[in-house]
């Protein structure tokens, strides 16, 4: 580092702004958002609004809610550290994009309105298209924040 850099970021060139607040720039656990998952099965057919092209808004439809802190820093380097191949150029494909997805969804999520608790074994137990709409929906909320 050049001298000039050196005292251009030096500690007495750097005064701490005590009239503004930057609480803003920290994720807590307190910033979430909500996902609504509706749902019908007929027979064995499992039919996920936003999933299924075919989704019938006349079938009687069951929801549940899903709630998701948004990603910080930390979650992020969870989240990419499931997947070392991500920093190799070109080698990421589809199918990893969508189990970082997942990842990030077992990392976010925080609480549902359903009456099983909430754990790693439930969510894993969870129907796949069902996963698919929140994934869907989190995407929608929040595109790639916490993946890349």
């Amino acid at each position: 580092m050049s001298e000039l850099n050196k005292s251009e970021v030096s500690a007495d060139k750097v005064s701490e702004n005590k009239d503004a607040d930057f609480s803003d720039v920290f994720v807590t656990e307190n910033d979430t958002f909500d996902v609504v998952v509706r749902y019908y099965k007929e027979g064995s057919n499992v039919f996920v609004e936003n999933v299924d092209d075919n989704f019938d808004k006349t079938k009687k439809i069951k929801e549940f809610t899903v709630t998701f802190k948004y990603p910080n820093q930390s979650d992020v380097a969870q989240i990419s550290s499931s997947f070392p191949k991500i920093g190799a150029a070109g080698e990421i494909d589809a199918r990893d994009f969508m189990r970082m997805e997942f990842t990030r969804l077992l990392c976010l999520i925080r609480k549902w309105s359903l009456k099983k608790p909430l754990e790693n074994s439930s969510v894993l137990s969870v129907h796949p298209k069902i996963i698919k709409g929140m994934v869907s929906q989190i995407r929608e909320k929040i595109g790639t924040d916490g993946i890349i």
